[in-house]
This record gives structure tokens, sequence and C-alpha cells, in this order.
């Protein structure tokens, strides 16, 4: 099975919408005014659906997803029972999501980076709340290393790089400027 989405880390997750509000969104058309709420994102894949949005790309693959009980499950016209249509799914997943999740900022606050041993962080550069940096890490002037990502021993940051949403190997090397994860 998929990685559980969207990661805690990068991501804090909002109200649930309303099943009526997010087939609105994913631009499903619709005669029917259904109840019931959709409370997060998930990979099709993933083994419990319960309360998510989730797409396939193909129709074959919407019973094993269905099978999982997503609250909402978005697919290829004409849709599988139980799934419903849409002219581009993954465009109408990501239009829902982003109404239920969004990225982790600096200003959001959070817990302390743990920094390891040996680790060199210049004064100018900016590291988020729950960042965790491995032994012997050196990170350059300027660089952006946002909320929750993990940067394994030995790597090296340059200046001016930015860092969203990622998990960075050990002994890595992000060269001036490096843009990972972030728009």
């Amino acid at each position: 099975m998929g990685a559980a989405m969207p990661d805690p880390r990068f991501f804090l997750t909002s109200a649930p919408l309303s099943l009526s509000e997010a087939l609105r969104l994913a631009g499903a058309e619709t005669s029917a005014t259904p109840e019931g709420v959709v409370t997060h994102a998930a990979g099709a894949d993933e083994e419990d659906l319960a309360g998510a949005v989730a797409y396939v790309d193909r129709q074959e693959r919407a019973p094993a997803a269905l099978s999982r009980n997503p609250a909402l499950l978005l697919a290829p016209m004409p849709a599988s029972p139980g799934a419903v249509g849409v002219k581009d799914p993954r465009a109408a997943f990501a239009a829902v999501a982003r109404a239920l999740h969004r990225e982790r900022t600096l200003a959001d606050g959070g817990p302390a980076p743990q920094l390891g041993a040996g680790a060199e962080i210049h004064p100018t550069a900016v590291v988020g709340p729950g960042v965790q940096i491995g032994d012997g890490v050196r990170i350059g002037p300027n660089a952006v290393i946002n909320p929750g990502v993990v940067i394994g021993a030995q790597t090296v940051i340059g200046p001016n790089a930015c860092i969203a949403c990622a998990i960075i190997g050990a002994e890595a090397l992000l060269g001036p400027g490096a843009v990972i994860g972030a728009p």
C-alpha cells in the first residue's frame, strides 16, 4: 500500500468539507444533495479510506478503491457505480485536497528544530519548526529550511537554497540556489 497522505510534518489539515462542497470543488455535476463530510485527501491504494477523498485514473482501479470506503472517489467519466465521474480526476482531487490541507509555514510555529552533533548553520539561514538536522550537516547563508524537513547526516546545503516538504538523505550536496519541494 502507498504512504499515507498528507504528511503531517509538512501539512496542516483544515476542518472537514461537506460532501456537497467537495463535489463543487471537484467540478462534479450532480443534482443530488449528498450527506456526509470529507476529512482528508488520501491515495486510492491506502488501506482505510474512511472520510477521504481519493481518485483513480483508470476505471479498473475503482472497485478496489471503493472497497476501502472513501467518502468520495473521483474517477474518469463515465464513472463506475459508487464513484463520481469528472473530466480530470487528478485535477479534481487536487482542488479538493487544497481546500482540506495547506503547507505548514514558518509562522505556524511548532517544536524547535533538532540539531545533530557538529551541525553548522549560517547565522542568516532560516530553519523552521520541527526540522531534523543530522550530524555534521552544513547549511549555508540565506538558506531556508521549511517546517518538518529532515536532513541526513553530513549533508551540505548551499547558500540561498530552499527546501520544503522533503526528506534529504545522508551525504547529499545541494548547490547554491537549489530549490526542493518549494514553489
